[in-house]
């Protein structure tokens, strides 16, 4: 959040963030995030899948975004989201296989899922 925080003083934009938790000016992402706390309070095996689906469409987001710049600082601050994401994926998915659980991506494809699942956790700092 600093480095995003940093990237949007940089370059003069405001910052997007909402000071109240849950609470999103995008009407997308607000029923989003609303469906995916609702299935949280279910179980933790809901709550496990609904933390893979956050990672899944954060990993696609970071991948458009990627696509779309070409600046290295923001190249950088995405790449080591997108280095945190897919250490969370590794993590969420292994929880969910060990209670008989296969996540199956809904965002990115099942043969990115694959790679990220046969990676290893690197350093993001």
């Amino acid at each position: 959040m600093d480095k995003i925080l940093e990237l949007l003083d940089t370059y003069g934009l405001t910052d997007p963030v909402n000071s109240a938790k849950g609470v999103f000016s995008n009407p997308e992402l607000q029923t989003l995030y609303n469906a995916l706390i609702a299935k949280c309070n279910l179980s933790l095996e809901d709550a496990l899948l609904a933390a893979a689906t956050i990672e899944d469409l954060d990993i696609f987001d970071l991948d458009e975004a990627l696509a779309a710049t070409s600046r290295a600082d923001i190249t950088s601050a995405y790449e080591l989201l997108k280095c945190g994401s897919e250490n969370h994926m590794r993590a969420f998915s292994k929880q969910l296989n060990n209670r008989g659980i296969t996540y199956t991506p809904q965002f990115i494809s099942q043969s990115d899922y694959d790679t990220i699942l046969s990676g290893t956790n690197g350093p993001c700092q």
